[in-house]
């Protein structure tokens, strides 16, 4: 897949995650694609990376805002972690539903699923 122009959501992507490091590494290369004489950095030229604000604290990723993220940037390319496609409950999703209130997975959220339908890919990690 051809991935010029394509803007890739990592909203819900920690840094300290190997799948980031992955895209911050695909980014970087590439900007210095012409320094490379292989074609394994050349999908990458032309991928954006959308993601949160700077914010201080930092925005917590959960499905409903992770979903608003990737509808304001226009993401062709979504990426997230499974639980946002299927929401298991873990002590986290009880937190954020007593916090944020309702919060549905994309599996279960009919604008979600009419949104997916719209973009080329989504990865989970």
């Amino acid at each position: 897949m051809d991935l010029c122009g394509h803007i890739v959501s990592c909203h819900a992507m920690p840094v300290f995650h190997a799948i980031s490091l992955l895209q911050i590494t695909l980014v970087v290369s590439a900007i210095s694609s012409k320094h490379f004489h292989s074609n394994k950095f050349q999908p990458s030229v032309g991928l954006v990376m959308a993601v949160f604000k700077p914010a201080f604290p930092a925005v917590l990723p959960n499905p409903q805002n992770v979903l608003e993220g990737m509808i304001a940037t226009k993401c062709s390319i979504g990426a997230a972690v499974p639980t946002f496609l299927e929401v298991t409950w873990t002590i986290l999703c009880f937190i954020l539903v007593l916090i944020r209130g309702d919060i549905k997975a994309w599996s279960r959220n009919p604008a979600a699923i009419n949104y997916l339908k719209t973009i080329n890919a989504v990865v989970c990690y």
